[in-house]
């Protein structure tokens, strides 16, 4: 699953902030278009590997990875033409353009795979040592370890946006400002879809590792190769 579509988006944003005129709806499409798509090769651009392993096996061979490091671009926000661009809308694509890659960045930098299932075979015997050839059970993200989210990091995607929307254009602290809660409720769309969307369909899968067993097929220690994918 490269990434949440437009639509889910859309709906999530709209299940906290209802209060939309023309304009307001217009921007959200083309924004939650926008923002998907982004996603969409942001995640098709990473990829995963050293993972420790560790495991055994006598002919057939089981065992897990830990660890390892995640690899891709910065995520990029697509160019979003509106129907009227004022220098409101443009002022808050830039802000959304800024704060997104550093949350998506922090969570990929954070991530570390825990208990990997990899299975394959190994050329040992219980008395001598041989070699071994794995790959991994592709499993959801959301399963397969942890990483700092962009809802549990410790500054907040709205907020990141909010600081990159400044007086006189925006007045976040009128009281009677929509726009503090108009990015709120888009920004918790994004770390809602990440959560609930993303990390529970996306998988881990293609990962693989070779290399020497000791006897009883033993691995201790072995990094896995580069290259599993996220899909």
């Amino acid at each position: 699953m490269p990434a949440p579509q437009s639509a889910q988006i859309k709906v999530l944003a709209l299940a906290s902030f209802q209060q939309l005129g023309t304009g307001g709806m217009e921007f959200l499409d083309i924004i939650t278009a926008s923002i998907a798509q982004g996603w969409t090769k942001w995640a098709l651009g990473l990829s995963w590997g050293n993972l420790t392993l560790t495991g055994a096996g006598v002919g057939a061979w089981s065992g897990v990875g830990v660890g390892g490091k995640i690899s891709g671009s910065d995520f990029e926000l697509p160019a979003v033409n509106f129907q009227k661009n004022s220098p409101e809308n443009k002022k808050l694509v830039e802000g959304l353009a800024s704060a997104l890659p550093k949350a998506f960045t922090m969570w990929t930098n954070s991530f570390q795979f825990a208990g990997l299932q990899f299975v394959g075979a190994s050329t040992a015997t219980p008395t001598a040592p041989g070699t071994f050839t794995v790959a991994n059970i592709p499993v959801p993200m959301i399963a397969a370890g942890t990483g700092q989210a962009p809802s549990a990091q410790p500054m907040k995607l709205a907020d990141a946006w909010a600081m990159k929307l400044t007086s006189p254009t925006f007045d976040l602290n009128n009281p009677k400002s929509q726009t503090k809660k108009f990015i709120g409720a888009i920004s918790g769309a994004i770390e809602q879809a990440f959560d609930t969307i993303w990390l529970t369909g996306a998988q881990a899968t293609g990962g693989q590792g070779s290399g020497p067993a000791t006897p009883g097929g033993i691995v201790a220690g072995v990094a896995s190769l580069p290259g599993g994918k996220i899909v």
